[in-house]
């Protein structure tokens, strides 16, 4: 079962998109949602964090939860380019 659009805890939001406008990007065109599957046969979850840029509607997935660095692998994807120029 998965669910989307789940909101993260608001400090993580808010710490990687503070980070963002110090790279010169506007923050309110970025999304930031999570979505949780779980696997019955276990009974464990997987959470992925899903960042969008809305101008130029690129979306990258990471994994998240404890001990996952998505918003390190999130910024390094944005100084790459991948979602486009500042």
């Amino acid at each position: 079962m998965a669910t989307m659009g789940e909101p993260l805890e608001p400090g993580e939001r808010h710490d990687f998109l503070a980070k963002l406008k110090l790279l010169g990007f506007d923050a309110t065109q970025f999304a930031v949602y999570s979505s949780k599957s779980s696997q019955e046969v276990f009974g464990s979850v997987h959470e992925r964090i899903h960042v969008r840029r809305e101008s130029t509607n690129i979306t990258r997935s990471y994994e998240g939860g404890p001990g996952k660095a998505w918003a390190a692998l999130a910024l390094d994807d944005v100084k790459a380019g991948l979602f486009g120029p500042p």
